[in-house]
């Protein structure tokens, strides 16, 4: 098996190289001084290539492969990659990653019309960000309205990635905190 990741920012002919090297049965590996990996030929390599779908691939590259999408994990799943990525939030209040979740969950949602929606990458240092920036005790997103939108101002550029997110999320993070205790 040979993965390689995000291919969608690859130059636009490595796809056909890729082709080119699946066929000959071969892979060069620049990184490792130009070692050439040759297949057995009873043994056809399998690649699995992920892409964000940044920019299209060739037709004739995507004929040659199969398709599976991974959809993006619903809140217990989140709550799992959480657990095991950053651990309990220890001296927190139970209800931290519960209403961090809430709120990131709220960004993600199609209807708040971010650009580009945060992912579990900027959810983890996000909440990092959170839980390294305010006291240890508690649930800073639990505060007064204000100190609340001033923490999530301070922080947000963990969770999004331009100008115009930024000036979304603070009225979502405002509405948010009118909300999230009813």
């Amino acid at each position: 098996m040979v993965p390689i990741d995000e291919v969608d920012k690859a130059p636009r002919d490595f796809p056909n190289d890729i082709l080119n090297e699946v066929e000959g049965m071969y892979f060069h590996i620049p990184e490792l001084g130009g070692v050439e990996v040759r297949a057995d030929p009873a043994w056809r390599p399998i690649l699995v290539l992920t892409s964000n779908s940044e920019k299209d691939l060739p037709d004739g590259f995507l004929r040659r492969c199969i398709y599976y999408n991974i959809p993006f994990p619903d809140h217990e799943r989140l709550m799992r990659i959480v657990a095991a990525r950053l651990g309990p939030f220890e001296g927190r209040d139970g209800r931290f990653l519960t209403d961090a979740l809430d709120l990131f969950e709220r960004l993600r949602d199609p209807t708040a019309g971010l650009r580009k929606r945060p992912a579990t990458a900027e959810l983890l240092d996000w909440l990092e960000a959170l839980d390294h920036t305010t006291p240890r005790d508690g649930n800073p997103l639990d505060g007064p309205p204000e100190q609340v939108a001033g923490l999530v101002a301070r922080t947000a550029s963990a969770l999004v990635k331009t100008a115009d997110d930024h000036e979304r999320v603070r009225e979502i993070v405002r509405r948010w905190t009118e909300t999230h205790r009813l």
